[in-house]
């Protein structure tokens, strides 16, 4: 654009004062030069870059169901990761699955949606069956009988040990210390 008005300007520089054609030349070099600051700036920076790769993990590499709701990172660098048949632990090269049910009759699968950590390392796991508590120590769940019934979808632990989680169209507040 101001390269246009420069010849514009040229063909009629009679009516030009000579600081308005110094300007209008300062500016047109000053964005070249920009325009060439960028560019070198972009190919510096993508020379720099390094490549980002994904590694994918589906059932066959031992997650518990492809459907994932949930993934979560505890203190200790483990991953976990709730899916549609209950929750993994990932330690970056295996996956172990955990049966959420304490009644060892009931096989049936628990959809994990929200993982999250409170004191003491226990993980806080929501799911459509209730909130569980799991100690990652002894690696025993705990279903929270003012939970049974409810979907849990969020669970949000607080500085004071309280855990809050949503249930149906409530939000309730559960103390981790005196059970």
């Amino acid at each position: 654009m101001i390269k246009c008005r420069l010849n514009h300007q040229y063909q009629n520089s009679s009516n030009l004062s000579h600081h308005e054609i110094s300007l209008s030349v300062f500016l047109f070099l000053s964005m070249n030069r920009f325009v060439w600051l960028l560019f070198s700036s972009m190919i510096i920076f993508q020379a720099g870059a390094q490549p980002i790769y994904f590694r994918h993990y589906q059932v066959e590499n031992g997650l518990a169901n492809n459907t994932v709701y949930a993934i979560f990172q505890d203190d200790r660098q483990f991953m976990w990761i709730g899916t549609k048949e209950g929750l993994c632990r990932f330690d970056g090269n295996v996956f172990k699955t955990f049966n959420m049910s304490s009644d060892t009759k009931d096989n049936s699968s628990e959809f994990v949606y929200h993982i999250t950590e409170g004191v003491h390392q226990t993980l806080w796991i929501g799911t459509r069956k209730g909130l569980y508590e799991f100690n990652p120590q002894s690696e025993k769940f705990r279903l929270i009988n003012e939970s049974v019934g409810y979907e849990v979808l969020n669970v949000e632990p607080d500085e004071k040990g309280n855990i809050w989680f949503t249930a149906g169209q409530n939000v309730y507040r559960y103390n981790g210390y005196t059970k």
